[in-house]
This record gives structure tokens, C-alpha cells and sequence, in this order.
């Protein structure tokens, strides 16, 4: 089951690994079936809450895969390791300005009115905002290092593991919510099946 914060993360990290190995590939599929019974407007509002909040990700998994498109260049160009460094740097900076974006813009919506809707807004809202945090801290890691850290290569590609590692602790799921009619909602929404 794919994650709301991991969705995309694990695709970033496979970016920033491939200047260093010839494969960078993930794969995954998801199956979107539960509808809900009664078609009412609360219902409705709710579907409307969760393909808003997907759309929100589709725009920051572009975003990212834009990023990390011209990430792969700017390594495959760099003429030093300080080169490869900074162009991850400025990476990690797009990454962040796009969670950013994205967490306000899902912060903004309405929760919706159905059972669970309160709580399922507030917990995707405060993951992106941990999300953003431990982007972050990769990206001061990652500047922060120097001749004294060793090989640059190996310590990039360990801070890159430990944010990977990071992002998968603290993701939450969007089918895993304590009311499964939230969840529900999510499975329902076809916009959303990338993300379960």
C-alpha cells in the first residue's frame, strides 16, 4: 500500500540514487473498488475533499519528477563532487518549496462533513507538515557536508537512505484512518488510486 508521504518520497530518493547506479526504477499499483452506499451530499463533499487533496499530490509528484529530470542532468554534467553536492542541495530546495505549497494548499481545504473527516484532515495535514521537516534536515545534511565526511558520494547516498528511512516512519496511510468511512472516501475517489 503506497503512502501518503512515501508516494512520491521513495521516487525522489531513487532520483538522487541514480547518479550513481545505472537502474532507478519503482513500480507500483493500486486498486480503487469501495464506493459508498448512499450517494448523499456529505458523501459527495467528502469525494470532493479527497480528489482535492490528491490533486494536490499529482501536482507535487510532477513537480518532483520535473525536479528530479533535471537533477539527473545537472549530476550527469557536474564537473566536481562540490558540483554533484549543490545540485542536490538545489534539488532538496525544490522539494521542499513544493511540499510547502502542497500542504497549504490541502491545509486550506475544508474538512469534510462526514464521520472521521475532522481527524483524517487534521493527520494528512500535520504528515505533509512532518514531510516538509524531515526534507529539510536532509537538505542541511546534505550541505553540511565536507572533505571531513569521507567519499562525498557514499555520504550523499547515506543521507538520501536515512531520509527515505525517515519519510516511511512517519507516513500515514489514506485507506488506514480509525473511521473507515474516511478511507472509504479515498478508495472511492478515483484520482486518489496513485497514492493508496
Amino acid at each position: 500500500m503506497r503512502k501518503v508521504l512515501g508516494a512520491a518520497s521513495i521516487a525522489i530518493t531513487l532520483s538522487l540514487l541514480a547518479w550513481c547506479s545505472a537502474t532507478s526504477s519503482s513500480s507500483s499499483t493500486s486498486t480503487s473498488s469501495s464506493t459508498a452506499s448512499t450517494f448523499t451530499p456529505v458523501w459527495i463533499g467528502a469525494l470532493a475533499y479527497t480528489a482535492a487533496v490528491c490533486d494536490a499530490m499529482t501536482t507535487w509528484d510532477r513537480s518532483i519528477e520535473d525536479g528530479g529530470k533535471t537533477l539527473r542532468a545537472d549530476i550527469h554534467n557536474a564537473g566536481s563532487l562540490d558540483d554533484m553536492k549543490a545540485a542536490v542541495v538545489t534539488y532538496l530546495d525544490q522539494v521542499i518549496a513544493a511540499s510547502k505549497q502542497e500542504a497549504d494548499t490541502v491545509a486550506a481545504l475544508t474538512a469534510p462533513g462526514i464521520s472521521g473527516g475532522q481527524d483524517a484532515h487534521a493527520a494528512i495535514v500535520a504528515g505533509l507538515r512532518t514531510e516538509i521537516a524531515t526534507y529539510e534536515a536532509a537538505r542541511a545534511r546534505v550541505d553540511a557536508l565536507g572533505p571531513a565526511d569521507g567519499d562525498l558520494t557514499t555520504a550523499v547516498l547515506e543521507v538520501m537512505k536515512d531520509l527515505r528511512t525517515s519519510l516511511r516512519k512517519s507516513s500515514i496511510s489514506l485507506t488506514d484512518f480509525d473511521d473507515p468511512v474516511m478511507s472509504r472516501a479515498f478508495e472511492a475517489e478515483p484520482t486518489c488510486a496513485a497514492f493508496l
